[in-house]
This record gives structure tokens, C-alpha cells and sequence, in this order.
């Protein structure tokens, strides 16, 4: 698996490399001075997306990047595919002299490089690494292309079109990825992107043979919260909490609303003996806080052991272990950090 995540982004490195040359082709073929600004700058946009895959296929290579496709295998064969297209562009881009038929083939350069896969690359990327990504000015990367059109690309109503469906296309694409990873509510990863994300940290976990530590966080009385305040207030304290758990864990700590009130949170490497301290440090910050518009108090349970043989099950037997001492906090008076049979 590291070898086809290797190829995937030396793939992509490849793919923004030619990118770049393609625009320099055309900034070298242009006439006019302002057109020639133009696909200069694009091609140095696209040289630090360069730079940005340099960075993340180093990464993979020392075996510090997990697998994080859902389909490395077939992602591969579609990204070959693409790069032998892209070289046939490559190839036609010498030749380009009209400045139409010079944002044609800029257009299907563009579409490319919006395979939805990449999405959830840098949506990893940022939730785990904190690391910028081409993703965070890429809209502003696409409307640049388009005005260009419109300003001098003579433009058609084909061109108009295909300038307005490539920003649509990659809205949809960014939304779809962050409907599958994020709770809009809070703003942290859903159930389906918090194991999409922690998993492939455990394999690196257990690759280094690094401790893990789960910690199940539960919003005491949540329900009579809904009741008394209503379900807006209940809305404001669920993005509360969940903020305030951000603010009280590392930034490489891994943080997600497992479903309801329930929050899981994932740290590694980690000090066994210091997650009691750090489970409290989140308990006492929600109880004390002023920002939420309710009273509001938290249990935790917590887990921690190494990663040895299948991952998966090691990760569900410590979540279940977190998830059973959760239960003891609430069952023995809640507002309480649990890491054994005894309190903490």
C-alpha cells in the first residue's frame, strides 16, 4: 500500500509539473504582454503545487504519509491515464499560437487536476498535518482562469460555458468531500471522516510502535439541556464543546463528534501516563467555561495500549474499552475523567 500512495503522488507531482510547462509554452508564445503576464502566472501557481507534492511524496517515502484513498489501486490506474493525456497536451501546447484554442486546452488541464480524490487528501492533510494545500487557493486559482476567458479569450458562449462549468464542477466536488468528512454543525470531522482519518494514523502507529490514546467524551444531561433551552442552545453547546476540546488537545490530535453529544478523540504518539491529565484539562475547561449559555459538564473515558496485529480490530477494542469506562463516569455521578475501574 505505501508503494501505490508513492506512486499516487509522484503521479501528481508529475501532473502539476507539466501544468506548469504547458503555461510556459503559452507565456512564451504569446504576443500580447498582458496575456503573456497571465499564463506566466499560472505557471508559477502551478509550480507551487509542485512544491507542495515534493513535500507530501517526501513524507510518503519516509514512511511518515498513511494510505489515505479509499481506492489507492484504482486512483493510480485513472491518474496514469490522466498523465498520458496530459502529455499529449504537452505536446500540443508547442504548437499553440491562437489564444482560444490556448484556454482549450488550459480547460481540460484545469479539469484534470479536480479529481475529487484529491479533496480528501488535503482535507487530512489540514486536519492532521496543519498544513497548507493547494486546495486553499485553488477557487481563487479557477476564477483567475475564468475572468481571463471572458477578459481575452474572444469569448464564445462554448468558452463562457465551459469557464462556468469547471468552477461549478469543483463547488460540487468540495462540497461532496466535506459533506463526507465534516459536521457542519461543529465544524470537526464526522464519524466517517474520523475513522477515514485514524486509521491510517494507527497503521503509522503501529509501523513505529507508538502508544494510542482514545478518549470518549460525553455532554452530561444533554437532552435536559434541549428541554430547558431549547434545541438552538443545544446546537450552540454541542460547537462549544467542540471547540473548546480543539483548543485543549494538540494540533496533531485528531478530534470528531462520534455521534449525538459524543466525541472521540484520537492522540499519538502519546505519553500514557499524561492522558488523565490532559482528559481533565478538557473536563475543567467545559465546566468553567463562560461561552456556553448552559451549564454544561462532561464525562470522559479514556483508553490507551499499543497497535499490534489488525489495526481495525485494535482501534474498535480501544474505542470499546473508552466507550465502557465513559460509561462508568456517568453511571458513578458524571462530570468525571474514568481511565480504569478506579476515578481519575
Amino acid at each position: 500500500m505505501e508503494e501505490v500512495l508513492v506512486d499516487i503522488l509522484s503521479t501528481c507531482l508529475s501532473l502539476d509539473k507539466k501544468a506548469s510547462e504547458i503555461y510556459a509554452h503559452f507565456s512564451k508564445s504569446a504576443k500580447d504582454k498582458q496575456i503573456k503576464a497571465f499564463w506566466k502566472d499560472m505557471s508559477a501557481q502551478e509550480q507551487e503545487h509542485v512544491h507542495f507534492w515534493e513535500k507530501i511524496l517526501t513524507m510518503a517515502q519516509n514512511g511518515m504519509l498513511p494510505q489515505v484513498f479509499d481506492r489507492p489501486y484504482e486512483l493510480r490506474k485513472e491518474l496514469n491515464d490522466m498523465s498520458s493525456n496530459i502529455d499529449m497536451l504537452v505536446k500540443r501546447s508547442k504548437r499553440i499560437r491562437n489564444t482560444t484554442d490556448a484556454f482549450l486546452v488550459a480547460y481540460r488541464v484545469e479539469f484534470f487536476m479536480l479529481h475529487p480524490e484529491f479533496q480528501s487528501l488535503f482535507h487530512f492533510i489540514k486536519a492532521v498535518l496543519n498544513e497548507p494545500t493547494p486546495g486553499d487557493d485553488y477557487e481563487a486559482h479557477l476564477q483567475g482562469f475564468i475572468n481571463a476567458i471572458h477578459k481575452y479569450g474572444k469569448v464564445s458562449p462554448e468558452l463562457e460555458f465551459l469557464g462556468e462549468t469547471i468552477l461549478r464542477f469543483r463547488e460540487v466536488s468540495e462540497q461532496l468531500a466535506l459533506q463526507s468528512y465534516i459536521d457542519f454543525l461543529t465544524g470537526i470531522l464526522n464519524r466517517r471522516g474520523l475513522f477515514n482519518t485514524i486509521i491510517p494514523l494507527a497503521y503509522l502507529a503501529q509501523r513505529s510502535s507508538s502508544p494510542v490514546g482514545i478518549m470518549m467524551i460525553d455532554i452530561d444531561h444533554f437532552k435536559k439541556v434541549n428541554d430547558t433551552y431549547g434545541h438552538q442552545t443545544g446546537d450552540e453547546v454541542l460547537s462549544s464543546v467542540a471547540r473548546m476540546i480543539k483548543t485543549s488537545i494538540r494540533s496533531s490530535d485528531i478530534i470528531g463528534r462520534y455521534g449525538g453529544e459524543e466525541f472521540l478523540v484520537y492522540l499519538s504518539p502519546v505519553n500514557p501516563d499524561s492522558l488523565p491529565e490532559i482528559a481533565e484539562k478538557i473536563r475543567r475547561s467545559i465546566e468553567k467555561s463562560s461561552e456556553i449559555g448552559a451549564p454544561i459538564t462532561v464525562s470522559i473515558g479514556v483508553s490507551s495500549g499499543s497497535i499490534k496485529r489488525g489495526v481495525e480490530k485494535e482501534v474498535a477494542k480501544l474505542i470499546k474499552k473508552a466507550d465502557t469506562y465513559l460509561y462508568v463516569a456517568k453511571n458513578s455521578g458524571r462530570n468525571k475523567v474514568v481511565m480504569t475501574n478506579k476515578d481519575t
